[in-house]
């Protein structure tokens, strides 16, 4: 047996708190993990002693061999009686047929949904559930006109993660300007694209839903005071060369990532880290370039949040154009090497990285890494091959309501070291544990797994974290790329505007913005909205869509937007969708806070 007091205290904490969290974990499982987060030396038998002294052991799953084994097990009569009345209550009872009248497939699949037990949803856990729906409906905003601009802002923050006009006037400014300036150039390009002329109007948008993404507190008075600081700046040609510099830049899309690791592979992932590819990423997954250094930097440098890739992605054909999975798609090497990659084993650590655009030209590399393992998830769908290797494991999922989407969703995990047979072959020998998420948004039957090697925390965190930057699942528009190989995503390119340096007659600052909002306006079209909305002007989308109410909810982590169109709006469909495409892009704030808009 190990000895107990040679562990400090944390790590004894550490050993009991894991147990307690999740019961199925053997003393192998909890030896490795204090040993990979304490970086000591613990034996299976040292956890053993700290949990039995504890009284946390579980049943010895074999038969003590002085126990003689019943030869035959019998349930008594009126114990199955009571089973069978219980059974038939639930609907689980099954129907007495010939046997040969009932073919061999639907014998398997009745046999298979058996060992599914229903999820534990009581009467408690609704009313739960109700009450933590209500406190959500008290914490929204009052409803606002044109909260549809939250498209407009979306794009703004897509594109840089600074104030492009706030951060350009102020280097011209001839004196000190409020610290609401950047702010207020923030709106400054949305209003152009309302159609709003700040000077004149601004004292009529006191309602306006702008005001929502400033900071609290912020009136229209205060932003009208701001934009004062624009008589302190002169418009020279010079100005007119820079910002064009700037909107070039802030319009740079990625389309890739490639990771050369130290023994010569190489990994290739879509800018949007989506999946990892077996050659190329496709076009339709770029993203900004500054949105995609972002999400490098978060997720596979720094990895200072887990890298949640949606799929081990689809296949592509010889032209560069996506494939549909079918049902027979497998994970490809790549996968692996990722895997690999974040794990740090021996010869997989990254050695360089280079960032794509979409027709492969280079727009920035890098060469030095934290020596850090990294966390990464991974989704399997029944399309995959693998689907069926690790709901081998899988039992009953247990529901859990999830606020951030407003649902119900079923989860079970459990720990995979090393992974199922049949995958990675021998890839991946000597990394783990692993864990694998059972989850599912509609009923306990699973429609996808997780897999990841965040070991440790509550399981319905790890949920919340993929389904935080894959709110639909394999639903959702990158799904369909990924699974179909075809979705309505639009393939435009970002259009040439004329350059404003060559007017010499626009010397009047409005002209920026006014410029700016058309550019946000164009890469809305590109972005969220349909191909063929490209023929809608803007006059058309300010009816459509930005003009749409709706109501604000504000959190540390998140901002909620709920958009309300009018009954029988003409494009309600198309408005989801776009709604689904924000989500999936995972925008974020000045202030770093998620954007989440739903239509009601």
């Amino acid at each position: 047996m190990g000895v107990i007091y040679k562990f400090k205290k944390e790590v004894i904490d550490f050993v009991l708190q894991q147990k307690r969290d999740n019961q199925s974990l053997g003393c192998r499982q909890l030896a490795v993990l204090t040993s990979e987060k304490f970086k000591l030396q613990v034996s299976k038998s040292s956890v053993n002693a700290i949990i039995k002294n504890a009284r946390l052991s579980s049943g010895v799953g074999r038969r003590p061999g002085f126990e003689p084994a019943p030869r035959k097990f019998q349930i008594p009569s009126r114990k199955k009686e009571q089973l069978s009345d219980e059974m038939r209550k639930v609907g689980l009872e099954k129907k007495k047929q010939p046997a040969a009248s009932v073919p061999r497939p639907v014998r398997r699949a009745a046999a298979a949904a058996s060992r599914t037990p229903q999820a534990a949803v009581t009467q408690d856990f609704l009313d739960q559930v109700e009450r933590l729906r209500q406190e959500r409906i008290r914490r929204k905003g009052p409803v606002r006109e044109g909260m549809g601009c939250v498209f407009l802002m979306a794009a703004q923050w897509e594109l840089s993660r600074t104030s492009v006009l706030g951060k350009l006037l102020r280097k011209y400014a001839r004196q000190q300007l409020p610290d609401l300036f950047d702010a207020a150039c923030d709106i400054l390009p949305c209003l152009s694209a309302l159609g709003v002329n700040p000077a004149e109007q601004i004292g009529q948008l006191s309602s306006h839903a702008l005001w929502t993404f400033l900071p609290p507190s912020v009136f229209p008075g205060d932003v009208l005071e701001a934009f004062h600081g624009l008589s302190y700046i002169l418009p020279s040609r010079r100005l007119l060369f820079e910002y064009e510099e700037e909107k070039k830049q802030m319009l740079v899309e990625a389309g890739e990532f490639r990771v050369l690791l130290e023994d010569g592979s190489e990994i290739v992932m879509d800018a949007r880290l989506t999946g990892v590819w077996p050659q190329k990423a496709p076009p339709q997954l770029s993203a900004p370039l500054e949105q995609a250094m972002s999400a490098l930097s978060h997720g596979l440098v720094s990895n200072n949040r887990p890298a949640v890739f949606l799929s081990s992605a689809g296949r592509l054909s010889p032209d560069g154009d996506l494939r549909p999975s079918g049902g027979a798609e497998q994970f490809h090497h790549g996968v692996g090497e990722m895997i690999a990659a974040c794990e740090g084993l021996a010869n997989k650590r990254p050695k360089k990285l280079d960032v794509l655009s979409p027709s492969g030209e280079l727009l920035a590399a890098f060469s030095s890494f934290p020596d850090k393992k990294r966390i990464f998830m991974l989704g399997v769908w029944p399309w995959q091959k693998e689907f069926t290797f690790f709901l081998k494991a899988a039992g009953g999922l247990e529901p859990f309501y999830c606020e951030e989407l407003d649902r119900v969703v079923y989860v079970r995990d459990w720990l995979t070291s090393p992974p199922p047979s049949g995958i990675f072959q021998g890839q991946l020998k000597g990394a783990g544990p692993f864990r694998a998420i059972a989850v599912s948004m509609s009923s306990p039957a699973a429609e996808a797994v997780i897999f990841t090697n965040w070991v440790q925390g509550a399981v319905k965190d790890a949920a919340v974290a993929f389904l935080r930057r894959w709110p639909y699942l394999d639903k959702g528009p990158a799904g369909r790329v990924l699974a179909h190989g075809t979705d309505k995503e639009a393939r435009l390119s970002l259009p040439e505007f004329e350059s404003l340096s060559s007017q010499a007659e626009q010397t009047e600052l409005s002209v920026l913005s006014r410029d700016l909002g058309e550019a946000l306006h164009r890469y809305c079209q590109k972005r969220f909205f349909e191909e063929f909305h490209t023929k809608d002007d803007i006059n058309a989308f300010r009816s459509i869509y930005y003009g749409i109410s709706g109501s604000c909810s504000s959190g540390k982590e998140r901002v909620e937007i709920v958009l309300n169109p009018p009954a029988g709006h003409e494009r309600l469909d198309e408005l989801r969708l776009a709604a689904q495409r924000l989500n999936e892009s995972a925008v974020t704030d000045s202030w770093n806070r998620q954007l989440f808009v739903t239509v009601e």
